[in-house]
């Protein structure tokens, strides 16, 4: 008997907007890891809270049933990102799952809802 390993089929895109880029990473099991970037400045996480949203509304209409990220606290981008994805849950898009680790904030946005 051969084995034969299938690598599993991984979608990446990557949004920039000055300062700021919004990395989105989906695999098979529908699920798209967030990954944000911007410098310390309140611009630069304005627009990352706009390409969060972006990627969000994009992983709905592709399907997605999930998106995860991981937020540094101490990061302007935290409060305009979680206040954006705040703004989508209360429009019907997905439920927003928050919890503290350390001086991290993980976030889970379940978009099962949005895409029924």
């Amino acid at each position: 008997m051969i084995g034969v390993a299938f690598e599993r089929l991984r979608s990446t895109s990557e949004l920039r907007a000055g300062d700021a880029t919004v990395e989105t990473r989906c695999d098979d099991d529908s699920v798209c890891r967030v990954e944000v970037r911007t410098d310390d400045g309140m611009v630069a996480a304005l627009s990352a809270a706009h390409l969060v949203r972006q990627a969000v509304l994009h992983a709905v209409r592709r399907g997605r049933r999930a998106v995860a990220m991981t937020l540094d606290v101490s990061s302007p981008a935290c409060g305009a990102v979680l206040a954006e994805l705040r703004d989508l849950a209360g429009h019907g898009i997905g439920t927003l799952q928050v919890r503290r680790a350390g001086e991290t904030v993980l976030v889970d946005v379940d978009l099962r809802a949005a895409s029924a």
